[in-house]
């Protein structure tokens, strides 16, 4: 809880806290929010169910990424809080010339994640227990794509916004204010990388689904 309230003493508990519960966590809430409707409805109908959701359709390159970040997503997404705790801890080093410990910068970066598991959460309940009326593709209302119609967006700009997202802001701003508690390194120092790396992934995403 110090974590997701940034509080002064969280970097170096996160630093040093058990690797595998962010990890575990953040895969967890990813199966959850996309497993259950795609074992329901199958590969087939669930790739179906977003081309038909597409003003243009998709090419089948982005129909196979779209169906394997579904599959993949509890690998995905701890694979992106380790990703970037080693790309974090090499610009520490040779851009700004701190000696810090690989393994804390990843573990500060799985802990600042949380709020992508918690966006998640949301999502899967959401999914079982809102109405029929809700979007199955997109039904939390925290990215900006919630309020664009999905059969008249491009699917680039429609992936594009949906990764402007209020839960992804939070966990960017929290790996960094979290790991410049644990580094005592100004804040504005360590967000523009990760800003620069969630926009690099947002825009791939949507450039492979598009």
């Amino acid at each position: 809880m110090r974590v997701l309230g940034g509080s002064r003493e969280a970097g170096e508990e996160a630093a040093r806290g058990p690797l595998w519960f962010p990890l575990i966590f953040l895969a967890a809430t990813a199966a959850f929010a996309e497993y259950p409707r795609l074992v329901r409805l199958g590969a087939a109908e669930f790739a179906q169910a977003r081309l038909d959701a597409t003003p243009d359709g998709m090419y089948a390159s982005a129909v196979f990424f779209y169906l394997a970040f579904t599959w993949m997503a509890p690998l995905l997404a701890p694979a992106a809080a380790v990703v970037t705790g080693i790309i974090l801890a090499a610009y520490c080093r040779y851009a700004l010339d701190i000696q810090v410990e690989r393994l804390h910068v990843i573990s500060t970066m799985a802990y600042g994640f949380l709020p992508l598991g918690f966006e998640r959460l949301l999502t899967g309940a959401l999914r079982i227990f809102c109405p029929a009326s809700c979007n199955p593709l997109n039904p939390l209302a925290s990215n900006t794509a919630f309020f664009l119609p999905a059969k008249s967006t491009a699917v680039f700009w429609y992936e594009a916004a949906r990764g402007l997202d209020i839960f992804s802001l939070w966990a960017l701003v929290l790996a960094a204010r979290t790991l410049s508690s644990a580094l005592e390194e100004p804040f504005g120092r360590l967000f523009p990388p990760l800003a620069v790396l969630g926009a690099a992934a947002l825009l791939l995403r949507a450039w492979l689904l598009g």
